[in-house]
């Protein structure tokens, strides 16, 4: 079911919430703040403190909503983490019985979840406190796997650093049981720190879109489909099946997936080159600064510099040319030199469409305010966006930030 027709009442702040204001971020890129938001008919609607209209949008011209503040939910002392297609949530697994995990959130409370939603399962944090060097179930889900970053078996890591392949049949709340190479074994909860389950050969499922990402104040996060709000509880479902719903006020932010933003990480550059003094090549890191570290630049100069969660790690110089469908209105970003650059670090951010050049950033040194990019890209074919070496140390410590970059979609 689209966004536009189930999103009834998005977000409404109830009297009495800790929410110091509502800013809503549209594709585009306007800024509108105000005090009340909600959804109608495929409208997200924000009011101000009086009550007044402050703005109305579609829900795919909305790139995210931020909530203000929020208090996280007390942890429990046995919670780990469980990753599903579209979202990490807290939480321990209470039971499996082959086809479902029975799973004490503490986001929505006890959620039965297909096996097919479930990618990794973090025990027991303090486990992985006491073995800071152990491989958790979440980073053995990209290391040992197949195809796509899919574990080819299912996966037990143990406390001892071990680990077993094979199928996992059942949980209960004392053992796991589970078929490996030497048979069947059953192990006590206290040996397992971890866990990743197989894709089944249908695929994962993952909410339709568009679809809203809830952010929570304890740092999880959920995909869900069917987003409604009332009586103070956000429902929706997730991985596009399961009915969940969780406290609104330990949401801090709301992101539109699958609206009229095309993140740049998601697509494949048609060209890319990098040169370089020395003898290392650097690669394009998605989500991440070159050196696989947070995106952090300052969007203000003087002020502490801001984690991004999107965007794209390059070293300069370099260039990164995009084939576009022509179906695409802007191209936006903030661009800088990373956090982690250091004084001598010096580029020039260049922009062009089509060849042309339309944006330009000389002398961009470390730690100064990053750049805003808005550059129009109606009908063009090819987008270029290039780093240039300057000043009297040319490519040392150059590395740049294409934070947040995005193509907004013609409606």
């Amino acid at each position: 079911m689209r966004i536009g027709i189930f999103m009834a009442a998005l977000v409404v702040l109830w009297p009495g919430s800790c929410w110091a204001g509502v800013t809503v971020r549209t594709a585009d890129g306007q800024m509108v703040r105000g005090e009340q938001i909600g959804a109608r008919a495929g409208k997200i609607t924000l009011t101000g403190s009086d009550g007044s209209a402050a703005g109305s949008w579609a829900v795919e011209d909305v790139a995210r909503v931020e909530l203000g503040e929020a208090e996280a939910a007390e942890t429990g002392s046995e919670a780990g983490w469980v990753y599903v297609s579209g979202g990490a949530l807290r939480g321990k697994v209470k039971t499996f019985d082959g086809d479902n995990l029975v799973v004490a959130s503490e986001e929505f409370g006890e959620v039965k979840l297909p096996v097919a939603c479930v990618r990794a399962v973090e025990e027991n944090e303090k486990l992985k406190i006491k073995n800071e060097k152990l491989d958790t179930a979440k980073e053995t889900a990209t290391t040992a796997t197949h195809g796509k970053g899919e574990p080819a078996e299912d996966l037990l890591v143990l406390s001892n650093g071990d680990r077993v392949r094979g199928t996992l049949n059942r949980i209960d709340g004392e053992k796991f049981y589970f078929h490996g190479a030497m048979g069947d074994l059953t192990l006590e909860r206290g040996r397992v720190t971890g866990f990743a389950l197989a894709a089944p050969a249908a695929g994962r499922p993952v909410a339709g879109r568009p679809a809203v990402r809830l952010t929570f104040a304890d740092g999880a996060t959920a995909e869900v489909s069917g987003l409604e709000a009332s009586g103070g509880k956000v429902r929706g479902r997730l991985c596009g099946a399961t009915q969940v719903e969780a406290a609104l006020g330990a949401v801090v932010r709301l992101e539109v997936l699958g609206g009229r933003l095309t993140a740049l990480e998601t697509l494949k550059p048609a060209t890319y080159e990098q040169w370089s003094l020395d003898i290392l090549k650097w690669e394009i890191v998605s989500g991440k600064n070159v050196l696989g570290g947070p995106l952090r630049m300052r969007e203000k100069a003087g002020e502490e510099a801001k984690t991004f969660e999107a965007g794209l790690g390059v070293h300069g110089p370099c260039r990164m040319v995009y084939h576009l469908d022509g179906g695409y209105e802007k191209f936006l970003a903030l661009a800088g030199l990373d956090e982690s650059a250091g004084a001598l670090a010096e580029a020039n951010l260049v922009v062009k469409v089509d060849g042309k050049e339309a944006f330009r950033a000389d002398h961009v040194k470390w730690k100064s305010a990053a750049r805003e990019v808005s550059v129009k890209v109606a009908g063009a074919k090819e987008l270029e966006l290039a780093v240039e070496a300057t000043g009297e140390h040319f490519d040392v410590q150059n590395r740049v930030d294409w934070a947040e970059a995005r193509l907004l979609r013609s409606k």
